[in-house]
């Protein structure tokens, strides 16, 4: 999926951002030893590309929103509430139309993820809370947490 923000800003100069998200299962055959079977791979690419009065400057793999949390490690020059752009040593920072930036890369990897994804990351998640429901219940009654029984680390030994 692709999608592309474009406005003017307050000096006149035109700035355009196109950004890229793909995540999605992709089938790939697998040749081992002569045997030869298909298997799924996750498939994820993203990509931004910004373009200042028609020229690229800068193309990148995300871009972060600047905010109060994480200002700490960002340039001195990324105020609060702007969206930066890093490629390596070249770091932009955009202040204008954040908001608009910011709400078409959400939608953009909404979207962009496949429905198969989607589910696999649903059952993922719904795992990772049932492990964690079951690990609360063996401390919550006393048992450890390795073997599920009283055994007072013996099943380490």
């Amino acid at each position: 999926m692709k999608t592309t923000v474009e406005y003017t800003n307050a000096t006149g100069t035109k700035v355009r951002i196109e950004m890229e998200y793909i995540n999605e299962f992709r089938t790939v055959e697998i040749d081992d030893d002569g045997y030869k079977f298909n298997s799924k791979e996750l498939y994820q690419n993203q990509s931004v590309k910004l373009f200042i009065n028609g020229t690229e400057k800068v193309s990148a793999r995300h871009l972060t929103e600047v905010t109060k949390e994480n200002k700490i490690g960002m340039p001195v020059n990324a105020p609060i509430g702007s969206v930066m752009i890093q490629s390596g040593n070249t770091q932009i920072a955009l202040n204008g139309h954040t908001e608009e930036i910011i709400s078409a890369w959400k939608k953009l990897i909404s979207e962009g993820t496949s429905d198969e994804v989607k589910a696999a990351e649903a059952k993922e998640a719904a795992k990772e809370i049932e492990e964690t429901e079951k690990y609360n219940k063996l401390v919550e009654n006393g048992l450890c947490t390795r073997c599920g029984t009283f055994c007072d680390g013996d099943c380490q030994a």
